[in-house]
């Protein structure tokens, strides 16, 4: 396995440890595809986006990068639920993923930030949806 994978499969660890009651994974799966009990928990998956900003300078090239992942969020409230419930669990889900970024213990990792989310905007309810672009100091 290589250096990325290991970074990646660190953060799944780390991330599902302070976040104990959501299910985390690398393999992200169509709505259709997840079990009704997850999708209910809420399920937080990490998708690699390669790695940029090496340093490039003697004795540095192609290090000190970032690893840029996009965090998706994916979640089914009760037939029926309003949208904006489901956007205020989007939200929910949003702020333990921020939570996350800020925590000491995320520093393990070289660093984490977060420069945004998106989200479903109602449009899929009772399912929802969060894509969050964060990156890894390396």
């Amino acid at each position: 396995m290589g250096e990325l994978a290991n970074l990646r499969n660190a953060l799944k660890t780390q991330m599902a440890a302070a976040m104990p009651t959501r299910v985390v994974t690398r393999d992200f799966l169509d709505f259709a595809q997840r079990a009704p009990a997850d999708l209910t928990k809420g399920i937080v998956t990490l998708i690699g986006n390669g790695e940029k900003d090496y340093a490039n300078y003697l004795s540095r090239a192609a290090q000190l990068g970032t690893v840029p992942m996009v965090v998706v969020g994916q979640l089914a409230l009760a037939e029926g639920a309003l949208p904006s419930a489901v956007e205020d669990a989007e939200d929910l889900l949003a702020e333990e993923i921020k939570a996350f970024v800020r925590a000491p213990g995320s520093d393990l990792l070289g660093g984490i930030t977060m420069s945004g989310f998106r989200q479903s905007g109602q449009l899929e309810a009772p399912y929802g949806w969060i894509s969050c672009d964060i990156e890894v100091m390396v």
